[in-house]
């Protein structure tokens, strides 16, 4: 169902974040690890998504502890 879909989908968003991380740190030229170092934190970002879309279907509110305010209002 979709919790299986979205857990799955969390796990690959974390071995992503992981995988661009490592990389990062394995190479010596600087734009090409800040990068790798930026998708990972898009990775990450992902990865919170997703966990509160998770949250939001388990009816929990976990989305509210997000630490963004691009979706509130001014």
């Amino acid at each position: 169902g979709a919790m299986e879909a979205i857990d799955i989908a969390i796990n690959a968003e974390m071995k992503a974040e992981e995988f661009y991380a490592r990389e990062a740190g394995a190479v010596d030229d600087a734009e090409l690890k800040k990068l790798l170092m930026q998708l990972s934190g898009e990775e990450h970002g992902h990865y919170e998504l997703l966990l509160a879309e998770r949250g939001s279907l388990a009816g929990n509110f976990y989305w509210f502890d997000l630490d963004s305010s691009q979706f509130l209002e001014d």
